[in-house]
């Protein structure tokens, strides 16, 4: 075996393979190491990344002449006679491979030792990456050593392992097209999901599950380049067919125990926290000696719903709630796809939570609180200014789930007061510290935070609050110290002590009286009179409405052309709740009178849409130019259906109508006719042209928005 070690060590390096593999890995793992770690100061091993993409495509490189080409030669014919076994043939030859690849694995290692000269680094978790690292590639040489048995063609060799390596990265992506919640045939794909357990070394950690992976990989593969050899050489050499024919029974059995190996290696992993090794410097994936004593008395069952589909969920959380399953048998973790369930948290909060939230149950208590992604992640935003992206500066996972935990399994809420009015050090909850919020900090607590004012007391009755102060002022100033130290001061009258007090406080008077106005305010706007509507006279040719002060915006009808030339209007008002998806009918007026232009939101309520504002629009043109309108016909049947009065009604419940008098309306549209019909021809056309130029403008408007707001 050492000497086929040796002599493919050899061969590589004489055909400058070898050579050109290790300057290529090297060159751009050490591009990315000072573009990202020594320029912008960033201890995180982002070769380490970048190399796991770059390995897809130089391994195979690597690996595609190692057998391949000794077929071609047909040399092969020479090792597989000699007295050596298959197994140690191909054992050489991999380890040749492993010896070229720990070259530019051991430059890596020198990237934390540089760092460590300009910070603190954390050895541990770099090298578990470069581990990792070396793990991942170790498995991509056993495959390409495969694939090169398979063929005589080394570019036939290298094109499949790319293929195959390629695939292997990119088949969590692949199995979420399949299926995103998983199937038996993402299950089966999962088997050669050649990226997901190297996640958990970049995260730094050293999971056992992760290590029989790549180990079972790689034996599996060595194992099959072996089958594949010594069939030949039984082929050559005529042995009996019970040693030397290719048995796919004894790979079926082969296969089936690294499934096997990798199940059990998983489920220890699970259940089993020794089997993970945290080497983070700050043990970010490992729970403390305090959640573990929580979770162990738990005596009620915890769901802990992930708003993600678990292939695509977060792999840091995704292992902090292995964690705690493995710590407590009550704690159940489910998946939810929100394309799949996208009203699932209805049943929990109002607001949709983001992506890779948690929303954690107890159906004992009937109580539930939402971890929102956002807070289990504080970014830091130092790092986007610098590198384009937003890193996550800390991570709280822990401290949030044991905070919800214990808020779902106690029946007791606590309510923190904050007192307001006595020059308190701490008065805004949005910025608590320097860089916590106290209303986060609160909440993790599983309290509740509600403000105290006492603007009452300054206002009315500041005696309360200037005699204790004075009372202290005078038992400072009269003492012996005080007046040793400053014997000719003037003690100060009450009064005059009382005034600069109240002067510097009168803000706080008009806070007194605003809580009497808001009440007022809101009523306001909860009973704000609403005129009934616009009108149409068709007799006089008029378009108008009564506005709340009772007077009149009037506009006219064109002779000829469009009837709605007289008025400018758009399909796509403002709507409270639209939600970009209904809007009101929002009319202008330039009153002929007044010279001033009167706008207002019109609509069917609940739900009011732009198709129904062009069939307002629509009818009005057509009560303008049809002596009998089709849609008189259907006005009555559609206002009968089941429910639209009410809702109509309900939500004009408290507007006050203004009272409507027609004998006003006809006597402020004969002035304004009066004053109309002194007006020339030109005039009047000049008029209509102002309204149908500013009708274009705003047409235009809506169509930069991809809004058609033409009417038809």
């Amino acid at each position: 075996m050492l000497a086929i070690y040796r002599r493919e060590l050899k061969s590589y390096f004489t055909s400058v393979i070898a050579c050109l593999f290790i300057a290529v890995t090297t060159l751009i793992a050490g591009i990315f190491f000072v573009y990202y770690n020594l320029s912008y100061g960033v201890s995180e091993m982002y070769s380490v990344y970048q190399c796991l993409l770059i390995l897809v495509f130089t391994v195979p490189i690597l690996t595609m002449k190692v057998i391949a080409d000794e077929r071609r030669q047909r040399t092969d014919q020479l090792i597989l006679t000699a007295p050596v076994s298959v197994g140690k043939i191909v054992v050489g030859k991999f380890f040749a491979l492993e010896t070229i690849y720990a070259v530019p694995v051991f430059v890596m290692c020198l990237y934390p030792l540089i760092l460590s000269s300009f910070g603190t680094v954390s050895f541990k978790t770099s090298y578990t990456n470069i581990f990792g690292l070396f793990l991942y590639g170790t498995a991509f040489i056993a495959i390409g050593i495969f694939i090169s048995s398979i063929t005589e063609s080394q570019v036939i060799s290298a094109i499949i392992s790319i293929v195959v390596l390629l695939m292997g990265y990119m088949m969590q992506s692949l199995e979420n097209m399949i299926s995103s919640n998983g199937n038996i045939l993402t299950k089966i794909l999962g088997c050669f999901d050649l990226y997901t357990p190297v996640q958990d070394f970049l995260n730094g950690v050293i999971s056992l599950s992760a290590v029989v992976y790549y180990i079972s990989i790689t034996v599996l593969f060595l194992f099959l380049t072996c089958q594949s050899i010594q069939k030949r050489r039984w082929n050559v050499s005529k042995k009996t067919i019970g040693t030397g024919v290719f048995s796919m029974g004894f790979i079926a059995i082969v296969v089936a125990v690294t499934v096997f190996a990798n199940m059990i290696a998983t489920t220890v992993t699970a259940k089993v926290s020794s089997a993970t090794i945290d080497m983070t410097s700050t043990a970010l994936f490992s729970i403390s000696s305090d959640t573990k004593k929580m979770l162990k008395k738990l005596d009620s069952d915890i769901a802990i719903y992930v708003m993600a589909p678990k292939t695509s969920a977060d792999s840091t959380i995704k292992k902090t709630l292995e964690r705690y399953q493995s710590t407590s048998k009550h704690i159940k973790v489910e998946y939810k796809d929100t394309t799949l369930y996208p009203n699932f948290y209805q049943k929990y909060t109002d607001a949709a939570p983001t992506s890779n939230s948690l929303i954690v149950v107890n159906e004992k208590t009937s109580k539930s609180k939402v971890v929102d992604y956002n807070d289990i992640y504080v970014s830091d935003s130092y790092s986007y200014y610098t590198s384009g992206s937003s890193n996550a500066s800390s991570y709280d996972c822990e401290g949030q789930l044991d905070s919800a935990i214990s808020y779902v399994r106690s029946n007791t809420t606590y309510k923190i007061y904050q007192i307001e009015g006595h020059d308190e050090a701490v008065t805004d909850t949005t910025n608590f510290g320097s860089d916590s919020n106290l209303k986060d900090i609160v909440s993790k607590y599983n309290a509740e935070i509600e403000s105290i004012k006492l603007d009452f007391t300054w206002a009315f009755n500041p005696d309360e609050r200037t005699k204790p102060l004075y009372e202290q002022y005078i038992k400072t100033v009269t003492s012996d110290e005080f007046k040793k130290d400053y014997p000719n001061d003037r003690i100060i009258p009450y009064e005059e002590y009382r005034k600069m007090y109240i002067e510097e406080r009168q803000y706080r008077v008009v806070r007194a009286y605003f809580h009497f106005i808001w009440p007022i305010v809101l009523l306001f706007f909860i009973f704000l009179p609403r005129p009934r509507g616009f009108r149409v006279n068709r007799k006089k040719r008029v378009i108008y409405w009564q506005t709340i002060f009772g007077s009149h915006a009037i506009a006219f009808v064109p002779e000829q052309g469009d009837p709605l030339g007289g008025i400018n209007y758009s399909r796509f008002g403002l709507y409270a709740f639209g939600g970009h998806e209904r809007f009101s009918l929002q009319l202008w007026i330039d009153d002929y009178l007044s010279k001033r232009r009167v706008t207002a939101l019109f609509g069917v309520y609940p739900s009011p849409s732009s198709e129904h504002n062009a069939q307002i629009l629509r009818a009005i043109r057509a009560y303008l130019t049809e002596d009998n309108p089709e849609f008189l016909k259907y006005v009555g049947r559609d206002f009968k259906n089941f429910g639209l009065k009410f809702n109509i009604a309900l939500c004009n419940a408290f507007a006050l109508r203004v009272p409507f008098s027609r004998k006003k309306a006809d006597r402020a549209i004969d002035l304004a006719l009066a004053e109309w019909n002194k007006k020339t021809p030109n005039q009047k056309q000049g008029w209509f042209n102002e309204r149908r130029a500013t009708q274009k403008l705003i047409n235009e408007r809506h169509l930069r928005e991809e809004l058609d707001n033409e009417v038809k």
